[in-house]
């Protein structure tokens, strides 16, 4: 278990090595590539490394809106913020 501390602008709890808050965690390793698209994004392979955490944007290439679908391997909830 990693280490906690509060981020003032976030207003939550976060573990300091991955900034990801307290009871929470990364939905990526649930991902089922197979079962997951991007529509209008402008290069495909874009949307691949963005989930891998290898590229921080994805740009469209029609206009300023991404469509994803996103199949999971299990049941997830999702929370937005």
């Amino acid at each position: 278990m990693s280490e906690l501390y509060e981020d003032k602008e976030v207003g939550l709890k976060l573990a300091k090595e991955d900034g990801i808050p307290a009871g929470l965690e990364d939905l990526r390793y649930y991902i089922d590539p197979t079962k997951t698209e991007c529509l209008n994004v402008q290069n495909e392979g874009e949307y691949f490394d963005f989930l891998d955490k290898k590229s921080i944007q994805l740009v469209s290439d029609c206009d300023e809106q991404i469509i994803l679908g996103i199949g999971f391997n299990q049941n997830v909830m999702v929370r937005w913020n």
